[in-house]
C-alpha cells in the first residue's frame, strides 16, 4: 500500500510501492490536495490510520460550502447550520420559542397559620418578603439569560377570619425583598374563603446561575383569631392528601 510521506507543498512523495486499488483509480497528489481522476463513476477515498492514531484535520469543509467545529459540544448539543455554510453545536430547545427545561415541584403537606403571623395586608403596597409564611420554592439554573422564564403555580388555599378575609399568594425570587407577582381572593363578610388559587408570571431569565422562587401565602387581617391553610380548611384535612399545591419553572428560548 503506498504511504504519502508529507503534504506541504514543497515535498509530495510517495514511499512505498503502488497497489493494484490506488493504481486503478488514478489518485494524483497536487500540492496539497489529493484526488482521483480515474474512469470510474464513484471512486471512495479512505484514510485509516495504524493502531490508535486518528486523522486530525485542523477544519473540516465539506465540498467548501460547510465548515465544520474543530471542537466537541456539549452532551445532547445538535449541529446546527447558520445557512450560510458555519456549522456549529447548538442545545437542544434552543430556537425561539422551544422549551428549553421545566423544573416541577409540589407538596401535599398541609399547613396552618395564625392570622397574627402570616399577615399580607390587603392594601396598595407591594408584598415583602417578610409578610405572610413561606410554604414552597423551586430552583432553577437558567441556561441563557436572555431566555424566559415562565412560572405558574396552583394553591390550595383557605382562610378564616372574623371580619372580611382577603387572602394573598404571593411569588418572590431569592432574598429580595418585593413580590414579582401575587394573586388573590376574598369575600365580604366575616366568614371564611378558599379554593385554588393560579398564579402566572413570565420574566427574562438575566442569570445562569441557581436562582429559587419561593411561593408565601398570607391573609389581609391581624388577627390572632384568623387562620391560614394550605392543602386543607379548618378542622381537618380533605380528601386523603391528594390536593396537591404546585409550582413549575419553564425556561423558554429566545
Amino acid at each position: 500500500m503506498a504511504e504519502l510521506n508529507s503534504i506541504n507543498g514543497t515535498d509530495d512523495t510517495w514511499k512505498g510501492d503502488y497497489d493494484s486499488s490506488v493504481a486503478a483509480a488514478g489518485m494524483t497528489l497536487s500540492g496539497t490536495t489529493i484526488a482521483t481522476d480515474g474512469t470510474d463513476a464513484n471512486i471512495d477515498i479512505t484514510m485509516t490510520p495504524k493502531g490508535t492514531g486518528t486523522v486530525n484535520p485542523s477544519a473540516l469543509s465539506v465540498n467548501s460550502v460547510y465548515t465544520f467545529p474543530t471542537a466537541d459540544g456539549n452532551a445532547s448539543d445538535v449541529l446546527t447550520t447558520d445557512g450560510s455554510g458555519g456549522v456549529t453545536w447548538e442545545a437542544v430547545g434552543s430556537s425561539a420559542g422551544e422549551v428549553v427545561q421545566v423544573q416541577y415541584g409540589d407538596t401535599a403537606t398541609t399547613f396552618a397559620l395564625a392570622g397574627n403571623i402570616g399577615t399580607i395586608p390587603g392594601d396598595d403596597t407591594i408584598p415583602a418578603i417578610t409578610e405572610g409564611e413561606e410554604f414552597l420554592t423551586l430552583a432553577i439554573t437558567p441556561t441563557s439569560a436572555t431566555n424566559y422564564l415562565l412560572i405558574e403555580a396552583s394553591v390550595h388555599a383557605h382562610a378564616v377570619n372574623t371580619s372580611q378575609v382577603l387572602q394573598c399568594i404571593a411569588l418572590f425570587q431569592d432574598a429580595t425583598t418585593n413580590a414579582l407577582a401575587c394573586a388573590w381572593n376574598n369575600t365580604n363578610t366575616a366568614q371564611s374563603v378558599g379554593g385554588s388559587i393560579s398564579l402566572q408570571y413570565r420574566m427574562v431569565a438575566g442569570t445562569t446561575s441557581s436562582t429559587t422562587f419561593r411561593l408565601r401565602h398570607g391573609q389581609n387581617q391581624n388577627d390572632a383569631a384568623g387562620t391560614s391553610y394550605i392543602n386543607r380548611v379548618a378542622g381537618s384535612r380533605l380528601y386523603g392528601a391528594r390536593l396537591i399545591t404546585s409550582i413549575k419553572i419553564t425556561e423558554i428560548a429566545v
